[in-house]
């Protein structure tokens, strides 16, 4: 797949066909291509947790009403920061660094016919205790969000394109 055409044409999925499971080299080209996305100073301070366990799944899905696609998913991978290991930088960079790290995850993944969508969350949320207690996620880390994944349900016919010239401010206000 070309790379834009690969950025242009992902889709947030959120039906999964049950019965496939992802390949486990393709769980870690997707975790690489993680790995690979640009960092603050090049700190790298992210951490993934892969989640197959379809128990687990079920059980983070029952935490926020908009995590139910994690019933049917293969795949979650937990996005996290270590804020120990920012040396000195806002953790604020930490976030932003496995953001990216996260859509080169769901870029991978869609390249490889597998769907996702990204789960945000904060540690403001009142569910946030439960979810990292459910993943025994230790004091030291943050979550940052949740990659749920699986093959899709159905077809993908594609998103319309999402260009808005109103949004696009060329040199200054």
């Amino acid at each position: 797949m070309e790379l834009l055409n690969g950025i242009l044409s992902r889709q947030s999925v959120r039906e999964y066909d049950k019965s496939r499971s992802i390949e486990p080299e393709k769980i870690q080209d997707i975790v690489r291509a993680g790995m690979n996305a640009p960092s603050a100073l090049g700190q790298h301070a992210w951490r993934f947790m892969t989640m197959t366990d379809h128990a687990v799944l079920s059980q983070i899905a029952a935490l926020k009403d908009w995590w139910k696609m994690l019933e049917e998913a293969s795949l979650g991978i937990g996005v996290m920061i270590d804020p120990a290991a920012a040396d000195g930088l806002d953790e604020e960079f930490l976030v932003i660094s496995a953001a990216a790290a996260a859509e080169n995850m769901l870029l991978a993944a869609h390249s490889l016919g597998i769907g996702g969508v990204y789960l945000g969350t904060s540690k403001k949320e009142t569910y946030y205790t439960k979810l990292s207690s459910a993943l025994q996620i230790p004091d030291s880390l943050r979550m940052i969000g949740i990659l749920s994944m699986g093959y899709p349900k159905e077809t993908l016919t594609g998103p319309t394109d999402r260009f808005e010239d109103g949004k696009w401010i060329q040199e200054h206000f």
